[in-house]
């Protein structure tokens, strides 16, 4: 019988109280370095796991977990643990390499146990900065595009979870950590929007149809997320036809923006939007009391729909054509119920020995042009 006098060999036993069948949920062994492995495996086995696999360079450590271990077979590298169907990886490893270890370990797919700090360099808290929680699972992607088919969310392991809780964390953490699984499962809302926004990063083009086949890490979203709450926070979303909006705020001091779908790709979009509702946007628009803008492509159908009033065009990237046809322009096309030069016409004008400051050699729409180009910088 061990004690904690054994210190590093000090592999504590509980009670067993399996919260998954048998062979349910498998486990794979990477590094034998710290006896804490075995502790930690007696508390996955009494739990439910099994412990499938293992691997370390030191066939000696391998022999002799297999002894405390039977149902472990001794891989012969670790790309087989990874190939494996297990669905966790412990690991004992030494400290400089559990932080690796990790990282290689999730972007295979696999959950991924240490019972020490893994990171102890920034350079390893540089790496899980950067390669957390990849997305590029087409897998991943898929199951994201069925739940907003059925607008279901599936719960089924969560009782296995908060059991898996109790058994593993002292009494108080386990009461914290099981009050946070249950207050996610019920706030409906920031669950289904949180898998939006990974539903639109795996996408192409963010359309949610198709499988990007880019890696993206949910680490780049965190700082986006903060500066778009900071931005919206006295902001009022709402959702109805364009046509009840423009009614309802529309006052002399009113200022719309409308962005529409564009002309001939109304396609895209789920919600439809049809030439008749071009015709109903450009006759609120017409009857509004305030300032307006619209942006749409640049095409002949809109310009005779738009006739008479201010128009601005230029050309940007074409993102979704990069790839195929790097530098692809696409024309767009400004329309304003107002001056779009009048701010830039009445900004003062830098005095010149050469006299060349007329309004008349001031190329206004160059400099309208540069300021969108340039995001106004």
């Amino acid at each position: 019988m061990q004690e904690k006098k054994d210190g590093a060999m000090y592999a504590p036993k509980g009670r067993s109280k399996p919260v998954c069948a048998p062979g349910d949920f498998p486990v794979g062994v990477i590094g034998l370095d710290h006896g804490h492995i075995y502790g930690m495996c007696n508390g996955l086995t009494e739990a439910g796991a099994e412990i499938t696999l293992v691997y370390d360079s030191d066939p000696a450590k391998v022999a002799q977990f297999q002894q405390a271990f039977p149902s472990a077979k001794a891989a012969a590298s670790k790309d087989e643990v990874y190939a494996s169907n297990v669905k966790m990886i412990a690991s004992a490893s030494i400290p400089l390499d559990r932080g690796p270890l990790g990282v290689e370990a999730m972007r295979h797919g696999k959950d991924f146990f240490v019972d020490k700090p893994p990171l102890i360099t920034l350079e390893h808290l540089e790496q899980v900065r950067h390669g957390f929680y990849p997305l590029n699972s087409r897998n991943d992607f898929n199951a994201i595009r069925d739940f907003f088919r059925q607008e279901k969310f599936d719960d089924k392991y969560l009782d296995e979870e908060l059991e898996l809780t109790k058994i593993i964390l002292p009494d108080l953490k386990a009461d914290e950590i099981i009050k946070l699984y249950i207050k996610m499962k019920q706030d409906y809302d920031l669950r289904r929007a949180v898998m939006f926004l990974k539903l639109l990063r795996y996408s192409y083009s963010s359309g949610g149809k198709s499988f990007a086949c880019q890696p993206f890490s949910v680490m780049s979203l965190f700082q986006l997320i903060e500066q778009v709450g900071k931005r919206l926070e006295n902001t009022v979303i709402e959702n109805q036809d364009f046509e009840v909006l423009i009614k309802h705020y529309d006052r002399e001091n009113a200022f719309f923006y409308c962005d529409p779908p564009y002309f001939s790709s109304e396609y895209v979009y789920q919600c439809g939007f049809t030439w008749n509702d071009h015709l109903r946007l450009k006759n609120a628009l017409a009857n509004a009391k305030g300032k307006w803008l619209v942006s749409y492509n640049d095409c002949k159908e809109i310009r005779n729909l738009y006739d008479g009033y201010s128009f601005f065009d230029f050309t940007r990237l074409h993102n979704m054509k990069q790839r195929i046809n790097a530098g692809e322009q696409f024309p767009e096309l400004l329309i304003s119920n107002y001056d779009m030069y009048e701010r830039q016409r009445n900004k003062p004008l830098q005095l010149s020995l050469l006299d060349l400051t007329t309004e008349q050699q001031i190329d206004l729409e160059q400099i309208l042009k540069e300021c969108i180009i340039n995001n106004g910088k």
